[in-house]
């Protein structure tokens, strides 16, 4: 039940390998970049895509130095549940206010909009969030289709006219942790990482669940509060 019509596949430098999904070849020769100017690109996959196992196979004869794979995603409208073995696709589902992850969507690092409106009648005055209202890199403030503030430090409160418009946009940006890990590094260092986050002893070889994934919860958690 999970539309994969939208799928596609991301590879890093694509070019030396020879790429298969469900044994068809994967053609990377114009597909455009993702998230590095340089090596990777992503390419549509979903019409090779079914329900059950599917199988994809980076080929690299002969060898060569720069073949080193280091993330293979899959793009698309679906959200991720957790399984016995990292995640299964299902259908995508609206979005609420709450952590993203509880939503689907734990390994999302974009952003989300959220539409509010400033109450009838209202004049000057304030929007305000609290520091636990959210998580996030920063805050997008829009009004009247004209961004207002940019917000990543407390205290999160934004001055408004209502005259200028009574709808309101909050775009939560994401952080790259949840996308790229590390995962599971059992010590949970904040705010950095290092090699050794994903390669030390201690880091389990085998595929885990996905309920064992250390994920951040990002996303809007409560609206912000109006103050005339």
């Amino acid at each position: 039940g999970t539309p994969l019509r939208d799928a596609e596949l991301v590879v890093e430098t694509p070019e030396l390998w020879r790429v298969e999904v469900n044994g068809q070849r994967v053609d990377f020769a114009r597909a455009p970049r993702w998230r590095d100017d340089l090596n990777i690109r992503r390419a549509p996959v979903g019409r090779w895509l079914r329900e059950g196992k599917n199988t994809i196979v980076l080929r690299g004869r002969p060898f060569d130095v720069r073949r080193e794979i280091d993330r293979v995603l899959l793009l698309g409208s679906f959200a991720c549940a957790p399984a016995a073995q990292g995640f299964t696709l299902a259908p995508a589902r609206p979005l609420r206010l709450g952590p993203w992850r509880a939503q689907g969507l734990p390994f999302y690092d974009g952003e989300v909009a959220y539409r509010f409106a400033l109450p009838r009648g209202a004049g000057h005055g304030v929007l305000e969030l609290g520091t636990a209202d959210w998580a996030g890199a920063l805050i997008i403030v829009e009004q009247g289709g004209r961004r207002v503030a940019q917000l990543h430090e407390a205290p999160f409160v934004v001055p408004l006219d209502a005259a200028d418009g009574r709808e309101v946009v909050w775009r939560v940006v994401g952080l790259p942790k949840n996308l790229f890990g590390p995962w599971h590094y059992p010590h949970k260092d904040p705010k950095w990482a290092g090699p050794g986050m994903w390669r030390s002893a201690e880091i389990p070889t085998a595929p885990q669940p996905g309920k064992n994934y250390d994920l951040l919860d990002l996303g809007l958690f409560a609206p912000p509060r109006w103050r005339q």
